[in-house]
């Protein structure tokens, strides 16, 4: 796709061992929208036994906002607007690792 990204690596919990017989994972992130772009899970001799890939992407398009409104909450819920963004936790954690290009 030719965007940016921070690529993590690591060994995978006993779950996925047992389950899919993987040992290693491989993500490849945009580092300025914090989404996956693409996951390889490997087993013991580096196949590939899993793997997710985003195809394409798409921001800042004009949204029908009247597609993403709540129009009644039920009586019981309140609505809360955080203004928190986590995509700043996320870019503390790999702001210093590796970048590549995908």
């Amino acid at each position: 796709m030719g965007r940016e990204t921070t690529i993590l690596e690591g060994k995978l919990g006993t779950n996925m061992v047992m389950k899919r017989k993987a040992r290693t994972y491989k993500f490849w992130v945009d580092p300025k929208t914090g989404m996956l772009l693409k996951l390889w899970v490997m087993n013991d001799e580096g196949t590939v036994v899993m793997s997710i890939e985003t195809l394409s992407l798409s921001f800042d398009e004009a949204l029908n906002s009247n597609q993403y409104q709540v129009s009644r909450l039920p009586s019981d819920w309140k609505l809360i607007k955080d203004e928190r963004i986590s995509k700043q936790l996320f870019k503390l954690t790999v702001a210093d690792l590796a970048r590549r290009t995908v």
